[in-house]
């Protein structure tokens, strides 16, 4: 997703900025932070409205090769985190960087109510929001990591015969 943003369509809509050098590997990096700074964002929460999103490239300075990205989106109404990093790595098949990995990292405040019930918790009035209180808060978070491997070419083969026109 985060490459998307280096298109000519998307890039104007960010602040770029190097902040540091890194090795990468055995590869010395940029690592060029982004923010994104204009909608229309790639990100919408469930009203549409755009989440702008952050994050960082690591760029080979010699080639321009992006070598990983972080892409980072918050949403604080509802305590939500989305972390996506992708690493990539050279195909030699193929003649390209392709995804090696990728690791995602999703968190959102669960808040529970207590229950209207004095036996299982506290006693809430439904007509003045304003006692309404939450009794637990947590985070919920998903963690995942996809490797890739693999990779091949598609590609397609046609043929066609034109016929003379009927008489």
């Amino acid at each position: 997703m985060a490459l998307q943003l280096l298109t000519n369509r998307e890039r104007s809509r960010l602040v770029l900025e190097k902040t540091q050098e890194e090795l990468l590997g055995d590869l010395n990096t940029w690592v060029i932070a982004f923010q994104a700074v204009d909608s229309p964002a790639l990100i919408q929460d469930a009203q549409r409205q755009d989440l702008l999103s952050h994050g960082k490239f690591w760029i080979e300075p010699a080639t321009g090769r992006v070598l990983q990205t972080d892409f980072l989106v918050e949403d604080e109404a509802i305590g939500l985190t989305i972390e996506i990093r992708v690493r990539y790595q050279l195909n030699e098949a193929m003649g390209m960087l392709v995804p090696a990995t990728m690791t995602e990292h999703y968190g959102v405040d669960v808040k529970v109510q207590p229950s209207q019930s004095t036996t299982r918790g506290p006693t809430v009035s439904a007509e003045i929001p304003s006692q309404r209180q939450f009794f637990a808060s947590s985070k919920m978070t998903i963690r995942c990591k996809a490797t890739y491997s693999n990779y091949r070419r598609f590609g397609v083969n046609t043929g066609f015969n034109i016929l003379p026109p009927r008489r």
